[in-house]
């Protein structure tokens, strides 16, 4: 995951890749681009938010060190997801982490 004014998740295996800046850098097979509210839950209570990245606070949050450390480790893998007919997306992964993409808070998620 990275961000650049919207925040983009990318999943599968990183891959070499050439920019329109002449750049190498790497992306994987798929993504999301969000620019709408998210959050990753995770085990024990871990909670990391869009908010979490507004103007008030650092790009690397602290309570989320052992977690970006695991994306390069031991990355979490998607075991399933869920489009809500309000069109957020569930995406459930390993470790016990689940992001929730809402972009429409308003509505019920069913």
């Amino acid at each position: 995951m990275w961000r650049y004014g919207c925040q983009k998740f990318e999943f599968g295996v990183q891959k070499p890749y050439m920019n329109k800046k002449g750049e190498e850098i790497t992306l994987a097979d798929w993504g999301r681009v969000s620019s709408c509210e998210w959050r990753i839950e995770g085990p024990h209570g871990f909670v990391l938010r869009w908010e979490n990245f507004g103007p008030e606070h650092q790009q690397r949050d602290d309570h989320a060190g052992p977690f970006y450390d695991s994306l390069e480790t031991n990355p979490p893998v998607v075991k399933s997801f869920t489009v809500l007919a309000n069109g957020g997306l569930r995406i459930e992964l390993t470790h016990d982490y689940l992001l929730s993409l809402d972009p429409n808070q308003d509505h019920e998620d069913s």
